[in-house]
């Protein structure tokens, strides 16, 4: 678990140069939101691949990040 803007910058950061490496998040509908908590499908797209391996989706509070 990461708490804090810098520890979430850093395990990101750790993913995008570990296990992540070469993935791209794109995103996979529109954004929905509702009061105060916004929703975004995205697919997780390996290099070479035509289609996505992983479709997943993040909710939070709006607000909450930045």
């Amino acid at each position: 678990m990461s708490v804090g803007h810098e520890a979430l910058d850093a395990k990101a950061q750790a993913l995008q140069d570990g296990q992540l490496a070469g993935l791209s998040f794109v995103k996979a509908g529109p954004v929905y939101q509702s009061r105060g908590f916004g929703y975004l499908a995205r697919n997780v797209v390996a290099p070479g691949t035509d289609g996505p391996i992983v479709t997943a989706s993040t909710s939070a509070p709006l607000g909450s990040c930045g």
